[in-house]
């Protein structure tokens, strides 16, 4: 094998090649520039934000998923219950399980 095919099949050319390797600040500056484009050209930077206004900033950034979900009809979703990190002990939250109706396994 020459020097030049031991190169392309090395780890660091891999890496260097393709960008599902790359960090992902990294692998999003092409997204960022679009991003600053259609910002300038909407003169807003949440321009996106009017395909979900109800949503804080349109869903993209520190949206809180409970109130996404209060938002939507209850037979439209699965059934769902919202335990703070703070108040959750153990026996809290399978009792607020069986409230509910939900059995295991479940997603959490």
């Amino acid at each position: 094998m020459n020097i030049w095919q031991r190169f392309t099949q090395s780890t660091f050319f891999v890496k260097l090649t393709n960008w599902e390797y790359y960090p992902m600040y990294i692998a999003n500056i092409p997204t960022l520039f679009f991003w600053i484009y259609f910002g300038i050209r909407a003169r807003a930077l949440f321009f996106f934000s009017a395909v979900n206004p109800v949503i804080e900033t349109g869903g993209v950034l520190g949206e809180s998923k409970i109130n996404i979900l209060n938002r939507i009809p209850d037979d439209a979703i699965p059934r769902t219950i919202f335990i703070k990190k703070e108040t959750a002990t153990l026996s809290a939250l399978l009792q607020k399980i069986a409230q509910k109706g939900i059995s295991f396994p479940l997603i959490a």
